[in-house]
């Protein structure tokens, strides 16, 4: 009961909007699949180059954080199930972005009590994610529109404008990490001395 009333406490305080400084610590949330992992590459750029002394976290499941593996625009992956409101307040993050509807997510940023979270709303079409629950905790945040059928790196990188950030380079980059470097290059039959995948 006094979990739930914080809970409340903490929502109606949102309803002001604050003014909100440069990003300094930074949570980029991404639980779709391998596919939304590779075109979250350009988000990583993105913030890494217009915020370049910030922490950028992104906090994702267990299989594509090897996707991530060696990315120069990422300091750090939380594997999502291992992660709890806890854990994510204790970093002291001050902005979380989150690339796709998913109303678990969004309890627990509110939970740890992020000062400002981003979420996509999605417009010309139907999404499952798009939840009663999801909607209404949504209310509590800043909303960006995702607009369903078009190009997925772009609706991604969208997210940003809320940050100052507009762009329009959707390249996808894979860096080779020592650690997965030679099975990755035997199975895909690559140059040994290619360092980074690009797909436009």
């Amino acid at each position: 009961m006094i979990h739930a009333l914080k809970f409340l406490v903490s929502l109606i305080k949102r309803i002001h909007s604050p003014h909100y400084g440069v990003p300094e610590r930074i949570l980029l949330i991404q639980r779709g699949k391998l596919g939304d992992m590779v075109c979250t590459t350009p988000v990583c750029r993105a913030i890494k180059l217009r915020y370049p002394h910030s922490h950028l976290a992104v906090l994702g499941d267990s299989v594509n954080k090897y996707i991530l593996k060696g990315n120069p625009y990422m300091d750090m992956y939380i594997e999502f199930n291992n992660v709890t409101a806890t854990f994510l307040a204790h970093e002291k993050f001050d902005t979380a972005i989150m690339l796709g509807p998913n109303a678990e997510t969004l309890k627990m940023l509110l939970e740890a009590d992020i000062a400002r979270i981003i979420v996509p709303r999605v417009v010309g079409g139907f999404s499952p994610y798009m939840t009663k629950t999801y909607r209404l905790l949504s209310c509590f945040v800043e909303k960006v529109p995702h607009r369903m059928h078009h190009y997925a790196p772009q609706e991604y990188l969208n997210n940003l404008q809320a940050i100052d950030i507009v762009t329009t380079n959707t390249k996808k980059e894979i860096f080779i990490d020592t650690e997965v470097e030679v099975n990755t290059k035997k199975r895909f039959d690559l140059d040994s001395s290619l360092k980074k995948i690009e797909i436009e």
